[in-house]
């Protein structure tokens, strides 16, 4: 199970991050699941992931990367406190990404 093993997926978050900044859409729809969005919105945060279940970490796993956030706040703590908040039963929400160019 992904939620098991979210190292993995805040790798593959920081992965998709990145390719969404190489894109030339100015727009971008994205649909996911809850331990896509755990990791992607709180891995490498103060606090950590909430809701994290036991992780299943063996030696054909690396290390994780406990400390680099997948995504950064800009200094809003109530928008921070909310994106990582955890989602009600088919919650949508919308954000922007801002990236440095």
């Amino acid at each position: 199970r992904e939620s098991a093993e979210l190292h993995v997926v805040a790798d593959r978050a920081r992965d998709f991050w990145n390719w969404v900044q190489q894109r030339p859409e100015q727009e971008i729809v994205v649909c996911t699941h809850s331990a896509f969005l755990r990791a992607f919105k709180n891995w490498g945060q103060e606090g950590g992931v909430p809701l994290l279940l036991p992780q299943d970490l063996d030696e054909r796993s690396p290390k994780p990367d406990q400390e680099t956030p997948v995504v950064q706040y800009c200094g809003d703590k109530e928008f921070e406190a909310f994106l990582r908040s955890d989602y009600e039963n088919c919650e949508l929400r919308s954000f922007i990404g801002a990236f440095p160019k």
